[in-house]
């Protein structure tokens, strides 16, 4: 009876562990990106350079994990969904890189520009005031900006651009292909009033 009981005792332990270690995985966290526009194969010397920020991002934004809106001002966090790197600093460097390539005479570089060596003849700043999508997938991005010279002149006044984009799915990696079109969007709105504007 009591080697039994023993026998018993000693099993329980090992049941416990069994069960804590099903309990403790969580599923792999996946990392995304934004895509920027596909450059031309050759590219002519630039002419000119714009400078692309600081563009501020609001706090709720600012964190690895990808965010969507919901019902009644309620956010959603993902916790295995993630940028791979800032927010920000993806929208900014994508952004220049899709201005570089629609801009052919134009090179943008992101803020700090070249540490605080550069001066950029012009400069891209602004306010992200959203950029999300929401429970259905739906991409939103919205901005104030505006571009000026090197003394502060406006060359394209300041103005408020609100882009959207319905997702194929609600998964993460087609929300994020939703924002990277809002993205392309706001990108190709800035070099055709950039082209219209700059001397």
């Amino acid at each position: 009876m009591c080697e039994s009981m023993n026998r018993v005792l000693c099993l329980v332990p090992l049941g416990i562990v069994l069960v804590l270690s099903g309990c403790g995985s969580s599923p792999p966290v996946r990392y995304y990106t934004l895509d920027p526009i596909p450059a031309a194969a050759s590219v002519s010397p630039p002419e000119n350079t714009i400078g692309v920020g600081p563009l501020r991002f609001p706090d709720y934004l600012k964190r690895p994990q990808i965010v969507s809106s919901g019902d009644n001002g309620q956010v959603e966090v993902a916790e295995f969904d993630r940028w791979a790197g800032a927010a920000e600093a993806a929208f900014q460097r994508t952004l220049a890189q899709n201005l570089t390539t629609l801009l052919e005479d134009t090179m943008a570089i992101e803020f700090p520009f070249g540490g605080g060596l550069v001066v950029p003849d012009y400069r891209l700043v602004g306010q992200i005031n959203d950029f999300a999508t929401d429970a259905g997938g739906a991409a939103t991005l919205d901005v104030n900006w505006v571009v000026v010279d090197t003394d502060g002149n406006p060359v394209i006044a300041a103005r408020r651009s609100l882009f959207t984009s319905q997702s194929s799915s609600t998964s993460y990696a087609a929300r994020v292909a939703a924002m990277n079109d809002t993205l392309q969007s706001f990108s190709r709105e800035v070099a055709n009033l950039f082209r219209q504007s700059a001397p």
